[in-house]
């Protein structure tokens, strides 16, 4: 069997035992009611009650409370307020009706809450009495006196009825929540005036004002019809908090970001402020705006700089897709980039197409990149030559590796090779690897200049891989040169190294002296072995490209076999005498002669077959 205990509270923690008519002891049954004789605990009780249930067996169990409004002496109830439907500011007038069941005097007091009811702070406000001849009136809520630049969206207002003669409070009513905006708009100027043209971007310098010095953003858009239609446009700093000690400044506006290819006359352009709201903004007219797709840096080029600026916008999280160039209709130059939200292979085509275009059509000079000619420490890269381990298996090609310890955050490569164009070319350029292995993608980006004296390089990586592997011990590149003359030359690579947040990470040159592994002059080696059963190898050496003819003869000095008659390339060369004569058969044993004869050149050695 249960029992019930009843308690009342007017403070929420002081509870008192209620008087209660109904069963609460030997209960049986789980429902029934039970009725509060409030006039007896509380005769003069006007205001709002906690009462609780709590049900006991042995020990005592979860209780159950209601909150509700007492009035045991007719304390007059506010029955209605007007809520503003619109947003509102300045002094705002509430319309109110209030009942009294004795029909004595009463006055009204108001309160504000400016987050739905949170906290309620006395308003300042005009406080009507009113007598039993009329309860309806009007408060005026003085609200730039209590709110002052605040733009409060779910704002409250909440008027309490109170008796003049005995001072008892009544029921309080209170509005819905309505918007509520004292704040000032801010203001903007643009300080830089002396613009007539903009190639890809545009600094401009900007001052804001704002009475309540707020946090401040800016946000921009251009008119290609004289202000009549605006289109949202992008500036650097978008979504920015700007503060009142960054009141003065400058913004990007990223013209490539907006869909203007080629060169557009009349453009106007406006910087618009906003806290919770638009302010007054500035705007800037007659602009001609040229973009070319890829030309982040505005200076006419699609070079390293730009493709750094394509690679951090590809691999921020999330991409910054006002980077997008691709796919793109069109041709080149003016290709009309269709975005499609992501940066991808798309994007990359795009920029290839416009490099090469660029470099074709504005010259190497202009697009040499400036990279430091002097490591301010010991260079992490470092040039290697790759020495065959036999001279005879070697296809006469040098390679050079660059190779290196470098930062994990590693995202970009750049840098010039220097050679001496008359004794060097450089040639078949490939990515060697360690860059492939922390990134999904490694474009590799080569243009020489007419001479062949210097060449630029650029790694880029775009897609961190899910899956990255140790690639310590590859290159970051390889390349081939020619040398063209016997002994050493050099080859030099200023460079740079960027990581993922297009930051610099090291700066450096480094140099390696070249050695011509070439022969320097002609040469018939003696076969091995000698003598022989049945094979042997004959081995030569030619310092150039040559016509080259190496025969087998008897001691009767007629031909046997011509094993070598056509041109080749410079090297160590090898050819191999299965003891066979030019119709595949078989010679005897016996003394042969291999004569080679290469362009002012011949010589003969003497070998021996013994079976």
């Amino acid at each position: 069997m249960l029992s019930l205990s009843t308690q009342y509270s007017t403070n929420g923690t002081t509870w008192q035992s209620a008087t209660v008519t109904g069963s609460v002891t030997n209960l049986t049954t789980y429902s029934g009611s039970l009725i509060w004789r409030s006039l007896t605990d509380l005769p003069d009780g006007v205001g709002f009650i906690d009462f609780r249930i709590t049900p006991s067996d042995n020990d005592p169990g979860q209780a159950d409370t209601v909150t509700f409004f007492l009035d045991n002496v007719g304390a007059p109830l506010l029955t209605s307020i007007t809520t503003p439907q619109v947003e509102v500011s300045g002094d705002i007038d509430f319309d109110y009706t209030v009942s009294d069941e004795e029909g004595d005097s009463v006055r009204v007091s108001a309160e504000y809450s400016l987050n739905s009811g949170g906290l309620w702070q006395a308003a300042s406000s005009t406080i009507i009495e009113l007598d039993s001849i009329g309860y309806e009136g009007t408060v005026i809520w003085h609200s730039v006196t209590d709110a002052q630049g605040i733009d409060a969206e779910a704002a409250l207002l909440r008027i309490t009825p109170q008796e003049v003669l005995t001072g008892i409070k009544g029921l309080p009513g209170a509005t819905t929540p309505f918007h509520l905006d004292n704040n000032a708009p801010p203001a903007l100027s643009i300080t830089t005036l002396s613009i007539d043209t903009v190639i890809s971007r545009v600094a401009l310098g900007y001052l804001l004002t704002d009475a309540e010095s707020d946090t401040l953003s800016i946000t921009a858009d251009y008119s290609l019809d004289g202000g009549q239609n605006w289109l949202p446009s992008a500036v650097g700093s978008t979504g920015r908090a700007i503060g009142p000690a960054d009141y003065r400044g400058t913004v990007d506006w990223l013209s490539f970001a907006n869909g203007l290819v080629g060169t557009t006359p009349n453009v106007q352009l406006r910087l618009l402020p906003r806290d919770n709201d638009a302010g007054a903004g500035d705007s800037l007219s007659g602009l001609t705006v040229i973009y070319h797709p890829g030309d982040y840096t505005g200076d006419l080029l699609i070079s390293t700089d730009d493709l750094l600026q394509f690679a951090a916008a590809w691999n921020a999280q999330p991409q910054t897709i006002a980077f997008e160039i691709g796919p793109a209709s069109g041709t080149v130059p003016d290709l009309t980039p269709q975005p499609d939200g992501i940066l991808d292979f798309e994007d990359l085509v795009v920029f290839v197409q416009m490099w090469n275009w660029s470099f074709a059509n504005n010259g190497f000079a202009k697009a040499v990149p400036t990279i430091a000619k002097r490591s301010s420490g010991v260079p992490s890269l470092r040039l290697v030559q790759v020495v065959p381990d036999n001279l005879w298996e070697w296809d006469g090609r040098t390679v050079i590796r660059l190779e290196g310890q470098v930062s994990g955050d590693l995202m970009m490569i750049d840098g010039l090779l220097r050679v001496d164009g008359s004794r060097v070319r450089l040639k078949q350029f490939a990515e060697g690897g360690a860059l492939a292995a922390r990134w999904k993608s490694v474009p590799l980006f080569v243009q020489a200049s007419d001479d062949s004296s210097q060449t630029i390089i650029a790694l880029a990586g775009l897609g961190i891989r899910d899956d990255v592997i140790d690639g310590d011990e590859l290159p970051l590149l390889t390349f081939e040169v020619d040398l063209a003359r016997s002994g050493t030359q050099t080859v030099t690579l200023d460079y740079t190294l960027w990581d993922r947040e297009g930051q610099v990470l090291e700066t450096g040159a480094i140099t390696l002296a070249v050695e011509n592994l070439l022969p320097t002059r002609y040469a018939l080696h003696q076969n091995y072995p000698n003598p022989f059963n049945p094979v042997t190898t004959i081995r030569y050496e030619l310092p150039r490209a040559s016509k080259v003819e190496l025969r087998i003869y008897n001691l009767l000095g007629r031909e046997v076999i011509r094993l070598v008659d056509e041109d080749q390339i410079p090297g160590y060369h090898q050819a191999i005498w299965p003891g066979r004569d030019a119709r595949g058969r078989s010679v005897s044993s016996g003394i042969y002669i291999a004569r080679l004869v290469a362009p002012g050149y011949a010589k003969s050695i003497k070998m021996v077959l013994l079976k």
